[in-house]
């Protein structure tokens, strides 16, 4: 049984079954690995949600971080949560126990205020919901309606005999005071509260779910009641005012069937006006429907067991008049004209082929379709046009029971999809991949706190492209010129991602161009160092321990380490060993001597905001291309919250993953100027065949969907709040004696320097990481090996799309401060070697405590 509850401007729901496609925006999502029993929205100034499972409740806010948590135990061992229901300023949690059933208060923050023994008798949960304030119980031919949370005595009533099977509570949808019952064949409204108390509203010979009307003129009785009855022809919602029982009369709703859906379940009715209104069903298949007036505009599917083998037929179907060619492989060809659209909801891809088929119900000729292009099925979305025959032990029950529910009459065959092997081809991770499944990594990342730079949470959007058909499709080659053939739609998808980067930085494409093919930043940068240099040319870039990059032409004494130093020849600039920023005297001066081809600008570990300007009269004077490495800081250069570096340099590089959010991949921006004519053509040929194969293309498509979403206000309000985030710990850091390289930060990292403290970054890191705080450490100025560095670098991204706040950066950056102090007391204990300091590490579960109550963005 799915739960729903309206809160906010939103709803709230919970289902057991995975999570489908559909066109309902998904805002936050929480995997549980046992069942939610209710959803409980409170009623206090502080917009929140209480989730009813066994041993534990829980309290959400509206963006998914959790507030608190009580446990089941802490009543005894064997307790367990029934329910839980809130009053205007408390909330009441009803436990079972050896000694009866307990009713737990507490206010809205989670401390239990007081406990008391409930004067009623609850058998099992099966036999009763909440409704407000109380608890409804049906048992023994009776109900009986109980308070918890309100004062009041306990009414009942007894029921007449059900005309089929016995009588059982109908899922409760927020209707004040109002529930209902059914055989399976009829189905009870009642009431209670007020004068009246306990009693039958209306009886009804039909199954009907109740649900509340969120009204703008209720009526002066009270809130009004919504009922809805799911018939094979479509779906009928009347409203009824429960003073009276009287109904107005019934808006018919075509396209949600019980036919397709099954009976409906749950229901939620908003007027937006007067006589209009907008309203959400979801049915037995857990599908959830929105409908405005009569008309359904959005439906989100839950998915069904994956199907192992199938002859399926199509049915008789309805042609529209308006299509000019009636096949489907006609209307599958236009699909390119389509795709820009899709792509700003990427999920809509993947059902296209649903929603064209689909499409054919319109029509008003009837007559058997072929279906060539059809595929396997794996949600109700892709079977709902066919029926199956003769495939016994094929399908799950659940599964059979729909397909049966909408198969149609005398059907042809029009396709037959053979298992292929033994079907693993068509399995899920889970299980043809169980040493995968096993890992966890969801969850790892769920309970720790990340503040590795480089890393952030990428959006479900993102991740259902990196999931998609595009990673099926060679593509060697540009839009428009590949050495494959099949590219129509790859090509429309690249060209997208092009147009919205170059939108995403303000650009002109008559002043700049860009390679959205990259597979990440490495290759991004040695792309442009082959595509606009000869082998062995001068290159400097910002030395390793002053926070540059690998791929910025790090060397050693005794080694050359990227690829960089080794095909052209590499001289280092450095910070001011004092102030710890960019010491641009000394570059220019070694600029003048050592005659740099190319100068690159930018970091991995550099907290301070990096002058383009000044880079650029350098690179003037020597005569020297002049590059911007962004990798780090795109996310705030596209948003205006650090400088720009495109009005100054040639050529700009990034990655994609880090403050931009998006999939791992990279991008290459060149200006169009007299000084490289050809500057297109060179980095484009650089890429491919010079280095990479084809592209990856759901890389491609993913960034797209991203590209979109950093030319938002929402995104721009994200990158403000990195900055601050950043700051406060670096503030609280210093504040608690901590000295960080450049004593500060102005972007979205921080250099934490430990050999003030005598201690290693590893060291460190190792300590964090036991108390599952992910960070990495890393050079500072002065260090003579990037293997053992005096520091570690810390970066605000992830956490803050998790949800964190200034305050929340706090208690990280008092976390810190406890690891530091428990590595240095293990150190004087134990000695400097990492061997012996490793094996003394304890582990901490208040940081996992900490950081699971903060949402997880995407999944």
């Amino acid at each position: 049984m799915r739960l729903l509850r309206s809160v906010g401007r939103g709803l709230i729901s919970a289902t057991a079954r995975r999570p489908g496609r559909g066109t309902g925006d998904l805002s936050w999502q929480r995997d549980y690995g046992e069942k939610v029993s209710d959803i409980v929205p409170t009623r206090g100034a502080a917009q929140s949600v209480l989730l009813v499972r066994e041993k534990e409740v829980e309290s959400r806010n509206l963006a998914g971080k959790i507030e608190w948590q009580l446990s089941a135990k802490d009543l005894s061992p064997e307790a367990s949560y029934i329910a839980a229901t809130t009053s205007e300023n408390s909330v009441c949690l009803l436990a079972s126990t050896k000694a009866g059933a307990v009713v737990q208060k507490a206010d809205f923050s989670g401390k239990i205020l007081e406990k008391v023994d409930a004067d009623f008798e609850l058998r099992s949960a099966k036999d009763a919901m909440v409704v407000d304030a109380h608890l409804v119980v049906l048992a023994d031919g009776a109900l009986s309606v109980h308070p918890i949370c309100a004062s009041g005595e306990s009414q009942s009533i007894e029921l007449l005999k059900a005309k089929s099977g016995s009588w059982r509570l109908q899922p409760w949808q927020q209707t004040k005071g109002v529930f209902a019952i059914t055989d399976g064949v009829s189905t009870s409204v009642f009431s209670f509260g007020g004068s009246a108390g306990l009693r039958q509203l209306k009886s009804l010979d039909q199954v009907a779910v109740v649900g509340p009307v969120f009204g703008v003129s209720d009526d002066e009785t009270g809130q009004l009641v919504a009922l809805a009855f799911a018939k094979a022809e479509g779906t009928q919602i009347q409203l009824m005012d429960p003073a009276s029982g009287n109904v107005q009369p019934a808006v018919s709703i075509t396209g949600y069937t019980a036919t397709e859906r099954g009976e409906s379940q749950l229901l939620l009715v908003h007027e937006l006006r007067s006589g209009e209104h907008r309203a959400v069903i979801s049915a037995a298949d857990h599908s959830l429907v929105g409908i405005q007036s009569s008309k359904v505009i959005w439906v989100r599917e839950e998915g069904l067991a994956t199907i192992q083998q199938a002859d399926l037929y199509s049915r008789h179907t309805t042609a529209d008049k308006r299509s000019e060619d009636k096949s489907v492989g006609a209307q599958l060809a236009n699909l390119p004209a389509h795709l820009a659209e899709l792509l700003k909801a990427p999920f809509e891809i993947l059902t296209y082929l649903s929603s064209v088929i689909m499409a054919r119900r319109q029509r008003k000729e009837t007559g058997l379709l072929l279906l060539p292009d059809a595929t396997v099925p794996f949600s109700s979305e892709d079977v709902r046009d066919f029926r199956t025959s003769g495939c016994p032990n094929k399908f799950s029950a659940e599964v059979a029971d729909l397909l049966i529910k909408i198969g149609g009459e005398s059907p042809s065959i029009a396709w037959q999809q053979p298992i292929v092997g033994s079907g693993s081809y068509y399995a899920r991770l889970g299980a043809a991949g169980k040493l995968l499944s096993r890992c966890k990594e969801k969850n790892r990342q769920m309970r720790c706190i990340e503040l590795i730079a480089s890393e952030n949470f990428t959006s479900r959007g993102v991740m259902e492209c990196l999931g998609s058909a595009l990673t099926n499709k060679y593509s060697e080659g540009q839009p428009g010129n590949r050495y494959y053939g099949g590219n129509e739609v790859i090509d429309k998808v690249e060209n997208l991602c092009k147009s919205r980067a170059l939108k995403a930085f303000n650009l002109d494409e008559k002043d700049w161009g860009v390679n959205v093919q990259p597979y990440s930043g490495s290759p991004a940068n040695f792309a442009v160092y082959t595509a606009l240099l000869p082998p062995h040319s001068r290159v400097m870039g910002l030395d390793l321990p002053s926070g540059g990059h690998l791929t910025h032409g790090y060397y050693t004494a005794k080694k050359k380490i990227s690829a960089t130093s080794i095909y052209f020849e590499s001289l280092p600039y450095r910070v001011h060993p004092e102030t710890g920023l960019i010491d641009f005297d000394e570059l220019r001066k070694t600029a003048l001597v050592f005659r740099p081809d190319m100068i690159l600008c930018g970091a991995s570990a550099y907290p301070r905001i990096i002058d383009f300007a000044q880079f650029r009269r350098i690179a003037d004077e020597v005569g020297a291309i002049l590059m911007a490495d962004i990798a780090h800081i795109s996310g705030l250069v596209a948003t205006g919250e650090h400088p720009s570096p495109f009005e100054h340099c040639d050529v700009v590089t990034t990655t994609t993953h880090k403050s931009l959010r998006g999939p791992r991949a990279g991008m290459i921006f060149f200006k169009y100027s007299e000084k490289i004519p050809d500057i297109k053509e060179r980095i484009d040929m650089a890429v491919f065949p010079a280095l990479q194969g084809g592209p990856h293309n759901h890389q491609i498509g993913a960034l797209a969907v991203q590209l979109l979403e950093v030319d938002s206000p929402m995104f721009k309000e994200y990158a403000k709040q990195v900055k601050a985030n950043a700051k406060t710990l670096a503030d609280t850091l210093m504040g608690k004696g901590h000295k960080l390289a450049s004593d500060g930060t102005d972007n979205h990292l921080l250099l934490w320097d430990l050999r003030p403290h005598g201690l290693t970054g590893s060291k460190l890191e190792k300590i964090c990481e036991a108390a599952s705080i992910t960070l990495n450490r890393n050079a500072v100025h002065g260090d003579a090996s990037a293997l053992s560095p005096g520091g570690v670098r810390v970066g605000a991204p992830a956490m803050t799309t998790r949800g964190c706040t200034q305050e929340d950066f706090k208690k990280i950056g008092e976390f810190l401060d406890r690891c530091c102090q428990i590595a240095l007391k293990i150190q004087s204990e134990k000695g400097k070697k990492l061997k012996d300091f490793e094996a003394a590490i304890p582990g901490y579960a208040e940081v996992e405590e900490w950081a699971v109550k903060f949402g997880y963005p995407g999944l």
